[in-house]
């Protein structure tokens, strides 16, 4: 019960602490005990200032306070920046830390390779802050882009220009692509390599890529979000009846963002033939009394939608004439279709006849070789 209560007790006193530290009513000297400096620089993004400077040295103080934020590092000794063995625990703390070394131990690979290890806590400009000798090292910098390709926007500029490292910062990530030179961006290879793996690259795309189909395609595949991929390409391929397919097929609905289907009637009347409920997802800048007029003629289920434009003020006139149209081209398919049946009709009784005919001279055929016998 007593170390209970002295816990309680000793946690109240540390907020208490700190509420008068951020209030400025205490000074650090005032902590003595490690375990207030360890809660302070933990709990605090600024804390490690706030402790007394006998704690700044302490390795447990100094970890605790790179987890919190490393960028407090920028206020430790020099021994500690030049000290290897802490750094090794430093920087899988936080892969950050790396870039306040000291310029001995930004001369170290294992130490910069070591900042790109961690999957979940990357910071892939450390190898900003590495030697020149490093950054131009090419085996390294291959091995840093297979463990993080993003950091291909920090890399020498002579490698974001090396088609295989390039490709192999877009296998580990694609976004990367868009920090490769203007000519790898151009290059055909590299961009489907980078749409493959996640379609949503497209939008980063230069206009050149943008305009090819092949590479839209792939693209539309691929994405995770179709949306904001369709309206970063072209108002050609936005219109492209293989990309509306696509982005139609994934959900019905994605046809209300298409704008560009009053230039393309021809297309919307298809899919409204295969199901009337596209009709609803057409944009009203489309509709004109031909228009609705075919809707209705190429799927009946339409007319209720049509009707219900009667009362809509804009649309009001044009669905009106649209029904006058409907009922005239109605009557003249039902014409046409008449006419057809009729023509059958005499058709067949016309090969009747013939084939009766047919018959009645057979049979005299057959009579007249009956008397002769």
């Amino acid at each position: 019960m007593e170390k209970k209560t002295n816990k309680l007790t000793n946690f109240l006193y540390i907020k208490k602490l700190q509420r008068n530290i951020n209030k400025g009513k205490s000074k650090s000297e005032k902590i003595k005990d490690k375990d207030l400096a360890l809660y302070i620089v933990k709990t605090d993004r600024e804390g490690y200032l706030k402790i007394p400077k006998k704690w700044q040295d302490d390795k447990d103080i100094l970890l605790a306070t790179i987890e919190c934020n490393a960028y407090q590092a920028q206020y430790f000794s020099k021994d500690i920046l030049d000290d290897n063995e802490f750094s090794v625990d430093a920087i899988k703390k936080s892969p950050s830390y790396y870039q306040f070394l000291s310029d001995r131990l930004h001369e170290d690979k294992d130490l910069l390779l070591l900042a790109y290890d961690n999957p979940k806590n990357r910071a892939s400009f450390c190898i900003n802050y590495a030697s020149e000798t490093l950054k131009k090292d090419r085996e390294l910098t291959k091995k840093i882009l297979s463990k993080d390709g993003i950091s291909l926007e920090h890399v020498d500029e002579e490698f974001k220009n090396d088609k295989e490292l390039v490709l192999i910062a877009i296998n580990e990530n694609a976004m990367s692509l868009q920090y490769a030179s203007p000519k790898l961006q151009n290059d055909k290879t590299v961009v489907l390599a980078a749409v493959k793996k996640n379609g949503n690259v497209y939008e980063f795309l230069p206009k050149t890529m943008k305009q090819n189909k092949e590479v839209a395609c792939t693209a539309f595949k691929k994405a995770n979000d179709k949306y904001w991929v369709y309206k970063s390409m072209p108002l050609l391929l936005q219109t492209d009846k293989d990309i509306l397919d696509i982005y139609i097929k994934e959900k019905p609905g994605n046809l209300e963002h298409i704008t560009e289907i009053p230039s393309n009637k021809n297309y919307a009347l298809d899919l409204i033939k295969k199901d009337h409920r596209y009709f609803k997802y057409v944009s009203t800048d489309a509709y004109d009394k031909d228009f609705l007029s075919d809707v209705m003629i190429v799927n009946p289920k339409t007319m209720p939608y049509v009707k219900a434009l009667t009362n809509d003020y804009f649309c009001e006139y044009i669905a009106q004439d649209a029904f006058k149209i409907y009922n005239e081209k109605l009557n003249k398919k039902n014409e046409k279709e008449r006419a057809k049946t009729n023509e059958n009709s005499q058709n067949l009784k016309k090969d009747n006849n013939t084939a009766n005919n047919t018959q009645d001279k057979d049979g005299n055929i057959d009579n007249s070789e009956n008397e002769m016998e």
